[in-house]
Formats: C-alpha cells, sequence, structure tokens
C-alpha cells in the first residue's frame, strides 16, 4: 500500500509532538496508537525513536504495534522490529513470584508480542537463529506469538524444535524432562558434570509447566507446515522422515 500523504502525516505528527508531551499515561499511549497507523517513513522515524530509546515499556509496546502497521515501509519497519526484538529479548524471561511481578512480566511480554506480531503482519522473513529462542520462551504469549509467526510464513526450520516441543510437553498438561549421554571416561564425579552442563545447555531455557495454550498454537503451526493434524510427537517424526528431501530444500 501506499504511504500517506506528506501533508497528512506533516499535521499528525505535529498533533502528536504536542499531546506527547501530556503527563497522561492514556493521552501518550492514545496519541502514539494513532500516529501509528499512519504509514509513511516520518512515522517510522518517530517510532523509531521511541521503539529503541524510550524507557517506558508502556510506549515500547505501542511503538512496536505501530510499526508492525507500516506496510508501505515494511522492510525498514520490520528491520527495526527485529533490532528491537535483540535488545529486548530478556523480557519477561523469569517466572512471576507475585502479583506485582505478573503484572511486570505481562508489560514485557506485550512489548515482545507487539514486535513478533509485527513482522509477521509485515509478512518479513526474520534471521531464524536470532528469533527460533522465542520457541521456548518461559512466557506463554510470547512463545504463541513466535510458533504463530512461524506457522503463517511457513518456516519449516521450527519443525525440529517444535518435534522437542512434544518430547517435553505431550499433552500441553505436563513436563517431561530430556535426557542427554556424556562418556568422557573421566574420574569421579565429572561425568556427571558434563551431563549436567550439557542438558542444561539443551533444556535449560525451557519453562517446567503446564502450557495447554501454547501447545495449541503448536499443533495449529504444525497443521500449517505439513497439511495435517497431529497430536503426538511420532506421527510429526514420521511426516519428517518421509519429507526429508522437502525439508532440505528449506533448510531443515
Amino acid at each position: 500500500p501506499a504511504s500517506h500523504a506528506d501533508d497528512v502525516v506533516k499535521a499528525a505528527i505535529e498533533r502528536f509532538e504536542k499531546d506527547y508531551e501530556s503527563d497522561d499515561m492514556d493521552v501518550r499511549l492514545n496519541i502514539l496508537n494513532w500516529l501509528g497507523r499512519h504509514m509513511h517513513k516520518d512515522v517510522v522515524k518517530k517510532l523509531k525513536k521511541i521503539w529503541l530509546k524510550e524507557k517506558d515499556l508502556e510506549l515500547v509496546s505501542m511503538a512496536a504495534m505501530g510499526l508492525g502497521n507500516q506496510a508501505s515501509r515494511s522492510k525498514d519497519a520490520a528491520k527495526l522490529l527485529m533490532q528491537g526484538l535483540e535488545k529486548y529479548k530478556k523480557l519477561a524471561g523469569k517466572a512471576p513470584e507475585n502479583a506485582e511481578q505478573r503484572a511486570q512480566e505481562d508489560l514485557e511480554a506485550s512489548v515482545l508480542v507487539n514486535a513478533i506480531e509485527g513482522i509477521g503482519k509485515l509478512e518479513y522473513a526474520g534471521d531464524w537463529k536470532k528469533l527460533k529462542g522465542f520457541i521456548d520462551h518461559n512466557n506463554d504469549d510470547v512463545a504463541i506469538a513466535i510458533i504463530t509467526y512461524f506457522g503463517n510464513l511457513k518456516e519449516y526450520k521450527a519443525l525440529p524444535v517444535i518435534y522437542q516441543w512434544f518430547e517435553h510437553y505431550p499433552d500441553g498438561l505436563s513436563w517431561s524432562g530430556g535426557t542427554v549421554k556424556v562418556d568422557t571416561g573421566a574420574a569421579g564425579n565429572k561425568d556427571a558434570n558434563a551431563a549436567k552442563a550439557k542438558w542444561k545447555a539443551k533444556y535449560g531455557n525451557r519453562a517446567k509447566k503446564a502450557r495447554p495454550n501454547a501447545f495449541k498454537a503448536m499443533l495449529e503451526c504444525v497443521h500449517k507446515l505439513t497439511g495435517e493434524k497431529m497430536k503426538k510427537r511420532e506421527e510429526l517424526k514420521i511426516w519428517m522422515e518421509e519429507n526429508k528431501k522437502f525439508l532440505k530444500k528449506h533448510g531443515v
């Protein structure tokens, strides 16, 4: 789609800059949301500053949403969202222990979710290496957003990671620990320590909790990628083995 007219955007930015100075956070959020609905390179510049420099996460999250609307500058906006995802990737990474921490987690998660949904709206195939880690994110909303993104954009490299999900969350309601094998031939407890380190490197970021909503999103993603409805890891394993050549073409 075409950008909004220069004169329209100029007037919008003037109104934005006036209201954005308000002491009322609702006024600031509303005007930022309104500005983000305008598609224009100058709007992208305004949103970029807030997205990457602002300290208040409510405003950061709203800026991410606005960048996701920039279809006329999709490549520039998506790259900015990816830049922010790299900066903010540790947000909402710890399990909350009380109501205050849960509220903070929700706020932090909204930053990541809006950015991920934004690159999805812009149909941008982001850097797989930078995005794959979000599949194992502690926050369900973040995990759901990235799994949905991979399904919509047909990112087949997600299938092996999702296969591990089946191992760890076989029904979405329970958690099963993974196993690793280490045999260094070392004396004492060195083998045990090596195995522990290897397990943590492979599985340490997985939230050990029930994840029914994320599990549902995973099944929907598998359906989009394979064209088949599956509920068990064995079914996905068979499909992947039968489609090795196809997956290889897609970098798996």
